[in-house]
């Protein structure tokens, strides 16, 4: 009977495995989409809770680390401001010598409380508004003064006296009786005579008051002293000032680790500790829901797989056919396709991709047809441009000879400045120079507007000798001196002999070149609004765009001026 069933078995198991064989191709593929994406939607519905749950608890212990440094280092620092405040009396010389000074008479001793003790605590308690109240107590033989001023003898019952008589630093003392904070410290130095002891009242809830918005309705927060007293407790039973002592223990059995996830973070100055805990039920809610939310659009998901899987077949087989329709006419050599595919599984990024090869074959064949016909026209203006040149410079060599000819040597020193001039302008074509070539065409200009203007201005240049093999931009320094000339010397109203100068020096790694003129100068706004827009400063906009386009934004021309002084213009680059 046995062997029966498992024959029986075996024929349904092999009709079954023949039937699926013999599904067609959209059938296998329905029932595979839809087998692989339950496969995942029922790991991710069993793996998002814990993930989840991790993941939150994760971001709250952040969250609480964070505040609670914060608060932290909020009461830290005023802890230290008060701290300084005390610092300042106790190495106050003037107040120890008041206090330590024997008085022959009660007039000293109200100048004394009038012009020393009395503006000193005023003055503390005005920077620090928390300071409720300051009080020294002395045995040194000075009268008592209200408030300010009491005998020692006042502090021999207090809880801290034996400890700050004996210890020279600041220490923070909270008052079990009326909850008070108190920073006391006795006071050390040359002048100090007898026994003196500083006591500030500061007001404790300014100090936590911030505590208060750190708690939640749920939180709990503890601020312990170092000698297990507690300083401050908001939680169920108290939100106040405590003074109580409490064991770390009785804290910790209170809040159990599974119940609560605890934080703490110890103040520097006095080594108080915070303690912050936060139910885990609170966060883990939000969690439940969040999961409940995903279990449902697993679920939708799962519906929308079923539905979606008859269609898929469809979806992936017709862009493989159309793939195979565009590639039939591209062996014809049609290259213009318009092929799209808006999937983003490996189908559509092959078709994307054939479309961009496609697109790409295009332009490569009309960038080389184009590029066959830009190097005819280039070839076509490199012949012009070496045939112009060369007529110029034969013009102006005849001009010289004639010149020389006819013993008109202005004409001909005219001719050769101006040959010069041209010649190293156009640089063969070249974009860049060397700064001894610039000079040359620099000091031909200037030589032929000295003939124009008949010598009305001076050109002086200060140039360091190893500068002369710089590489630099071609024409960068000529458009400087022909602004100061035209836009400086000749514009002065004054009419004064006008002096141009031509610096060139090394600046660290950096070459700068700069050009002075004593013209009539500019105002600062003009200054500003030459290279930012058109202006008839000739070619100082170009200069920097192309300084700036090979260098960096961080070099190009700086300007300054002064009206009716003169302007003085500088070009900065790398010396490499």
């Amino acid at each position: 009977m046995s062997r029966l069933r498992r024959v029986a078995k075996e024929r349904f198991f092999m009709k079954t495995l023949k039937r699926i064989r013999d599904f067609k191709l959209q059938k296998k593929l329905v029932c595979i989409c839809l087998i692989c994406s339950m496969i995942p939607i029922c790991l991710l519905g069993v793996l998002s809770y814990h993930q989840t749950r991790k993941s939150s608890i994760e971001r709250e212990q952040i969250f609480l680390s964070q505040s609670l440094s914060r608060e932290a280092q909020a009461i830290n620092y005023k802890l230290t401001g008060y701290e300084n405040s005390m610092n300042l009396m106790l190495h106050h010389e003037t107040l120890q010598a008041a206090l330590s000074t024997k008085y022959t008479s009660n007039y000293d001793m109200y100048i004394a409380y009038r012009d020393i003790i009395d503006p000193l605590i005023e003055t503390i308690k005005l920077t620090q508004q928390d300071i409720s109240g300051i009080t020294i107590y002395t045995d040194c033989e000075i009268y008592p003064h209200g408030t300010i001023l009491r005998p020692l003898s006042e502090l021999e019952d207090t809880e801290w006296y034996e400890h700050v008589t004996v210890s020279p630093i600041p220490a923070f003392y909270l008052s079990r009786s009326d909850k008070t904070l108190y920073l006391i410290c006795k006071m050390y130095g040359s002048k100090q005579t007898g026994n003196t002891v500083i006591c500030q009242k500061i007001k404790a809830r300014s100090i936590i008051a911030s505590l208060d918005e750190l708690c939640g309705d749920s939180s709990e927060l503890y601020l312990v002293s170092p000698d297990q007293q507690m300083i401050y407790e908001n939680s169920n039973n108290c939100t106040d000032m405590a003074g109580a002592a409490i064991s770390l223990q009785d804290i910790q059995s209170n809040h159990p680790s599974g119940d609560y996830i605890m934080k703490s973070e110890e103040i520097p100055l006095t080594k108080w500790t915070l303690y912050l805990y936060e139910p885990a039920m609170v966060f883990l809610t939000t969690v439940r829901q969040i999961f409940l939310i995903v279990a449902g659009v697993i679920v939708l998901s799962m519906v929308l797989c079923f539905i979606t899987g008859f269609f898929l077949s469809e979806i992936t087989f017709r862009p493989l056919t159309m793939l195979a329709e565009t590639m039939s006419h591209i062996e014809e050599n049609e290259y213009k396709t318009n092929l799209t595919s808006y999937s983003n599984d490996e189908i559509g990024h092959l078709i994307r991709t054939f479309q961009k090869m496609i697109e790409r074959i295009n332009y490569l064949i009309n960038k080389v047809y184009k590029t066959e016909i830009a190097s005819q026209k280039l070839e076509l203006k490199i012949l012009q441009a070496q045939i112009n040149p060369h007529f110029f410079y034969n013009c102006l060599s005849m001009i010289n000879n004639q010149a020389l000819l006819n013993g008109q040597e202005s004409i001909s020193r005219m001719a050769l400045h101006l040959s010069a001039y041209y010649r190293t302008s156009l640089n063969n074509g070249k974009d860049f120079s060397t700064l001894r070539d610039e000079l040359k065409n620099v000091n031909a200009y200037v030589e032929i507007m000295q003939m124009l203007r008949e010598n009305s201005f001076c050109f002086i240049q200060e140039i360091e000798p190893e500068t002369g093999d710089i590489p630099l931009p071609n024409l960068i320094i000529q458009p400087l001196i022909e602004n100061a000339i035209i836009h400086g010397i000749d514009q002065d109203k004054e009419q004064k002999p006008g002096v141009i100068t031509l610096q060139i020096f090394r600046q660290d790694k950096n070459i700068v070149i700069r050009v002075l003129d004593n013209g009539c100068g500019m105002s600062e706004e003009k200054c500003v609004s030459i290279l930012k827009e058109e202006s008839k400063h000739y070619g100082l906009g170009n200069i920097q765009k192309r300084i700036q386009l090979i260098y960096g934004k961080e070099y190009g021309i700086t300007i300054q001026s002064t009206p009716d002084m003169g302007t003085s213009v500088s070009i900065s680059f790398p010396f490499s």
